[in-house]
């Protein structure tokens, strides 16, 4: 019983990740020069982080772009919207036992990370 719980939490959560890797033939650092979380709102609608400035980030071009959602991006976004659908329901119940939740995704965060190119050697 407890594996197909298990398997079913798993089933359950993965559809929640997702990872878009877009690379360059140049050669790469070893660790990444940007790496943090994005906030977006109403299904990624809108960004209130704003866009990665790649060029700024790495003037000498970049190696690897990455966009991902994790493990722990679904789950904090998940605690927030049971959080928030948990206190609009009992701030709207009513003495039926009836009330509101939200029919959308509050908070969805993704992690990315730019590694940059490695910056070749001046001839000389």
């Amino acid at each position: 019983m407890r594996s197909r719980l298990a398997a079913l939490a798993l089933l359950a959560a993965a559809p929640g990740c997702y990872h878009i890797k877009y690379v360059t033939e140049t050669p790469g650092e070893s660790t990444p020069a940007y790496d943090a979380w994005q906030h977006n709102f109403i299904y990624g609608l809108v960004n209130a982080s704003g866009p990665v400035r790649v060029s700024e980030v790495c003037p000498q071009g970049f190696s690897v772009v990455e966009t991902k959602v994790t493990f722990l991006n679904w789950f904090a976004s998940a605690a927030v919207q049971g959080a928030a659908n948990g206190a609009v329901f009992a701030a709207t119940r009513t003495e039926d036992r009836r009330g509101v939740y939200f029919p959308f995704d509050i908070w969805s965060p993704q992690t990315v990370k730019v590694t940059c190119s490695v910056r070749a050697p001046t001839p000389g």
